[in-house]
This record gives structure tokens, C-alpha cells and sequence, in this order.
């Protein structure tokens, strides 16, 4: 069985392919999730809510603002720079700067 989660929208409950968000983006109180295969959605949950749903699958929290899955980062810049394999590029804050190197040398 795929890896899903749940997540309401404004109209109603919907299951997702975790293996499809390649990131999630905060605005607010809302969150702009990225998808491999569809266009983004808006959802009226946190940026933590989303972190906390998807934390047993493979994302990881770079930023106040970004939550990324580990198998779409591209390459790390060693100023903290993650390139995405979507192009997308995100900073990492310095607070999560060693977290982030120890989880990719352990890949």
C-alpha cells in the first residue's frame, strides 16, 4: 500500500500520495502543498499540522516556512541553499542547519 495521508480541504476529507508532495509551503495559517503530478492546493492548516501528519514520512522542516520530502532535494549548498529536483530553490534557517546535514549524510 502507498503512503497516504489524509487532509481536509473545504470540501471534504482527501487521501494523498505522500510520495507525490515533493514540499509545503506556509502562508499563515494556511498551507500550499507541491505536488509531482497535479497543481498546488491550498489547504487552511498550519505549516505544523502538515509537518506533524507527514513526520513519518520522509519530510523534513528546513525553514519556518518549508517542509520538503527528502527524495526530491536535488543538492544542499553548503551556505544552506536545498535545490529541489522541481527547480525550486529554499534557504535553510541556521537553527535547522546541522539537523539537516545530519539527516542527508545518513542517506
Amino acid at each position: 500500500m502507498l503512503p497516504s495521508t489524509s487532509i481536509n480541504r473545504f470540501i471534504g476529507k482527501h487521501y494523498l500520495d505522500t510520495n507525490k508532495i515533493i514540499r509545503c509551503e506556509a502562508s499563515s495559517n494556511y498551507t500550499k502543498l507541491f505536488f509531482t503530478n497535479q497543481n498546488p492546493i491550498v489547504i487552511a492548516k498550519t505549516l505544523s499540522a502538515c509537518a506533524n501528519a507527514l513526520s513519518d514520512n520522509n519530510f523534513i522542516r528546513i525553514h519556518q516556512s518549508h517542509l520538503v520530502n527528502k527524495f526530491f532535494v536535488a543538492h544542499i549548498e553548503a551556505n544552506g541553499i536545498v535545490h529541489l529536483k522541481d527547480g525550486t530553490i529554499c534557504s535553510i534557517s541556521r537553527r535547522k542547519k546541522q539537523l539537516v546535514k545530519q539527516m542527508f549524510c545518513a542517506l
